[in-house]
């Protein structure tokens, strides 16, 4: 919860209603091959080894980045960066949400995703 969700009344009660649309609890599902491959690409994404962040201007496609304002993992200035990098992106920010802005936002950011494919 405290990764997904903050500490806010609202948040936690966004987070328990996430978890409980679950059929099963969100790590069964991720495989051990699957978590290392995570962790290679977040030490790679953090190292920027293939230069990565020089190309994000070389990318043509109209761009959605969205964050929580409170990820823990993925801190909201990251989303802020990459938005003003990629040519043709939107930057939505979920307030009092954390790397799960998009299960205790769900039919917000599905609107809001909705609505950016339908501009671009």
């Amino acid at each position: 919860m405290s990764l997904f969700y903050t500490d806010t009344p609202s948040s936690r009660t966004a987070g328990g209603a996430s978890f409980a649309r679950m059929p099963y609890p969100p790590a069964s599902l991720v495989s051990p091959a699957a978590m290392a491959a995570q962790a290679q690409a977040l030490t790679s994404y953090v190292s920027d080894d293939d230069g990565w962040y020089v190309r994000l201007k070389e990318i043509k496609a109209p761009t959605f980045v969205a964050n929580g304002d409170r990820d823990g993992l993925f801190p909201a200035i990251g989303s802020a960066v990459l938005a003003r990098e990629i040519p043709r992106s939107r930057l939505a920010i979920y307030p009092e949400s954390g790397h799960g802005f998009l299960f205790q936002y769900a039919d917000r950011f599905s609107e809001d995703v909705l609505r950016f494919l339908n501009e671009a």
